[in-house]
């Protein structure tokens, strides 16, 4: 089973040096995840983790040098110097921040992405799920393309008040059985859900999984407490569930791998480009 390459896995460093990075390591350092096969280069995810600003100027670059990858945004990428963090409880026609939608809309469109996908967001009182739910097809509307839902997991500090949708496996449960959205599985995230809860709903996963609204799914390691994006060195409980799977999803992988570069390889990565 094959994962395909985010920029994530190189955080704090620009998408141009990401980019050139993750080529250089999926040919020489035979880049893997623990428990799957090579990591591929088809498919590469546009992360908030890099640094610098990723614009329209930036995305024609990406596609004109790299004509072989399909790239995808994924999230609140910074497509300004201003920096965004709004997700899909953000989004809203009239917001003063709508042009940051439109701007990354016009991103994905230029980069010709089949899909997008972010993070449902902080709790707000007055929205309800199937509100939440019809704000992505409103999504999808601006963004001419398929658009998921990434849930969130619960925060480990005894909060009374909900912090985030979709941080439990009933939630997780009603957009499966009562909503038509496309979604993302971040099996790190259930994880955390798993380790807060002592519950591990097997048989919702699996269906999530190989259902065809599953868009992608990623990869990372984590001790159960809190998203560290660490790289996989064994594998979890959700291994198995996943490889007997027959989804459609695209894997990525989220660990961080700039332990493949010592910090000569990084720092001439980064005088290069």
């Amino acid at each position: 089973m094959n994962t395909y390459l985010s920029l994530a896995s190189f955080p704090g460093i620009s998408h141009l040096n990401a980019i050139n990075l993750g080529c250089i390591a999926v040919k020489e350092c035979h880049l893997k995840e623990h428990g799957f096969d090579d990591v591929l280069l088809d498919h590469v995810q546009i992360c908030p983790q890099n640094s610098e600003v990723f614009d329209l100027d930036m995305a024609g670059y990406f596609v004109e040098s790299f004509p072989n990858i399909q790239f995808r945004l994924h999230a609140n990428v910074r497509v300004d110097f201003k920096r965004f963090i709004l997700d899909v409880s953000d989004f809203d026609w009239n917001d003063d921040n709508f042009n940051y939608w439109k701007t990354l809309a016009s991103i994905s469109k230029l980069l010709k992405a089949k899909v997008y996908t972010l993070h449902a967001g902080h709790f707000k009182d007055q929205l309800s799920h199937q509100q939440l739910f019809k704000k992505i097809k409103q999504i999808e509307d601006l963004f001419e393309c398929d658009v998921g839902i990434e849930g969130h997991y619960p925060l480990l500090n005894n909060q009374s008040k909900q912090m985030f949708y979709l941080s439990t496996w009933d939630e997780y449960r009603e957009l499966f059985e009562y909503s038509d959205c496309k979604y993302v599985i971040d099996l790190s995230h259930f994880n955390i859900i798993a380790h807060k809860t002592g519950c591990y709903d097997l048989e919702l996963l699996r269906q999530m999984m190989e259902h065809p609204r599953c868009l992608e799914i990623h990869v990372s390691s984590n001790d159960g407490t809190k998203d560290s994006h660490k790289k996989l060195k064994n594998k979890y409980w959700w291994y198995p569930v996943l490889k007997s799977t027959k989804t459609t999803a695209i894997i990525f992988s989220e660990g961080n791998h700039l332990d493949c570069f010592s910090k000569a390889e990084l720092q001439k990565n980064n005088e290069y480009f």
